[in-house]
């Protein structure tokens, strides 16, 4: 699980696309359940969604790693572990985890949660830096320097490789999780959370700085620079909180350019390390017999909308990919059913033969793998919320359409076939009252979902 990686950028990534995307199945509509780190990531290790696990922002009072501590011991880990399973933990866990700066954010030091074998965990507020950073190795803390060697995604590349090996020698399955920081900026985000802009950037590994110097940013009929964004009638049929944001957070081309190119080079790291990944598999004679799922944990606007980093339920932010190599996943192939973030953990739990201590809110994503009518009117929930605005948004994504309702009483409805850019917002539109009332009646029932109520179908729209 890489960190804030777009659904193109994985274009960019010729390992994945050979290895993983070239012999197993694409699922081209995978969302996070919120397009923010920390809730991103307690949704994959719990199974569910951000108002049942109760993170739904990357800092306090309504996120970070201290909210995440009644849940440590029912998490994927715990339960694979539980089934036989030798279990590693490589790279980032959830915002805030150690830093002793921070007692709001975590209060168990770096002390492993449970559930694995081997803890190898950045420690914040370091997780964010490519060198000169801290890791918990099963408890005991270890300091990376600056020389080249320390770049952190090759550090835990080869940590990724020995826990692989380990796993092997144990005689158990295993089950290694990996999630490098990569291409995430080089610090934190709270230079942006309190409307101050960044002009921090990812870091290239040595080897590939500068490989994509001339590579110019994307375009898309969603962007817009400047303060000139706020006036543009896809940011003025948005909601008031989206225009405000627009004004007080410009975005430039030039600074969006630098950013984009510093992520396309910075992420040629983590390709790296799944060829090298594939290869020890290969020489254990592990990898007929292992799945191996590539995805990220939210997205990223450069531009669109007028908008920078991340936060709102648009499909920049979270839109991302997913790919499913391994045995029962056809090679080559794409499934087109909606999937999200909630599904990672019933998959594994499926393909390990695991059970949960608690009802998940995602469905095992195998059978949709080779069987396209499997969940193919499935309707998903998606939010988030902000613990410095009060405000909260909640989505129904579903067959052409995506629907959000704020908080605040503000509404948005899109036609993703017609208008697959989210630029025009059809929610006071009187044509299409029929449509935002029924998803609207829909989404209000998701809205409080637990287990299987969380499974919706639609088989029919007005």
């Amino acid at each position: 699980m890489t960190d804030d990686q777009t659904y193109a950028e994985l274009q960019y990534m010729p390992q994945v696309k050979s290895l993983l995307v070239g012999q197993g199945t694409s699922f081209d509509n995978f969302f996070t359940t919120t397009p923010n780190c920390c809730p991103s990531r307690a949704a994959y290790y719990t199974g569910q969604v951000p108002h049942n696990d109760g993170i739904i922002d990357n800092v306090p009072p309504l996120g970070g790693a201290q909210k995440f501590q009644p849940h440590l011991d029912q998490t994927l880990g715990s339960w694979m572990q539980g089934a036989g399973y030798y279990t590693a933990s490589v790279g980032k866990f959830l915002n805030g985890w150690g830093n002793p700066d921070k007692p709001d954010f975590w209060t168990g030091g770096i002390t492993p949660p449970p559930g694995w074998n081997n803890w190898f965990g950045l420690i914040d507020p370091t997780t964010y830096s490519y060198y000169d950073y801290d890791v918990s190795v099963n408890g005991e803390r270890r300091h990376y320097g600056t020389a080249p060697e320390d770049y952190q995604t090759n550090v835990l590349g080869k940590e990724v490789q020995q826990s692989i090996t380990n796993g092997t020698k144990s005689g158990k399955p295993w089950y290694v999780s990996w999630t490098p920081l990569a291409p995430h900026t080089g610090q934190g985000e709270s230079t942006n959370i309190n409307g101050t802009p960044s002009n921090i950037v990812a870091v290239p590994p040595p080897d590939h700085l500068g490989q994509f110097k001339n590579e110019r940013l994307y375009t898309v009929p969603s962007q817009s620079y400047g303060i000139a964004s706020a006036q543009t009638a896809d940011v003025l049929g948005k909601p008031k909180y989206v225009q405000d944001r627009v004004r007080k957070l410009p975005v430039t081309k030039a600074g969006e350019g630098n950013a984009w190119r510093a992520e396309l080079e910075t992420i040629q790291g983590v390709d790296d390390w799944v060829g090298r990944i594939y290869k020890t598999l290969q020489d254990l004679g592990e990898l007929n017999n292992t799945t191996i799922i590539f995805t990220s944990d939210n997205g990223l606007f450069h531009g669109e909308h007028g908008l920078r980093q991340k936060g709102l339920l648009y499909d920049e932010a979270v839109h991302v990919p997913l790919v499913i190599r391994g045995p029962g996943f056809p090679a080559a192939s794409t499934a087109h059913q909606m999937a999200e973030m909630t599904d990672l953990a019933p998959t594994i739990l499926g393909l390990g033969h695991a059970q949960t201590t608690q009802p998940l809110d995602g469905i095992d994503l195998k059978p949709l793998a080779s069987d396209s009518t499997a969940a193919a009117d499935r309707a998903l929930l998606l939010e988030t919320a902000y613990s410095y605005t009060k405000l909260a948004t909640k989505e129904i994504r579903v067959a052409n359409w995506a629907f959000m309702a704020w908080s605040d009483g503000s509404m948005e409805l899109y036609d993703m076939a017609k208008d697959p850019y989210q630029m025009k917002n059809l929610a006071a539109d009187p044509a299409y009252a029929a449509v935002r009332l029924d998803l609207g009646s829909r989404l209000s029932a998701l809205a409080t979902c637990a287990g299987p109520n969380c499974q919706m179908y639609v088989h029919k729209l007005p």
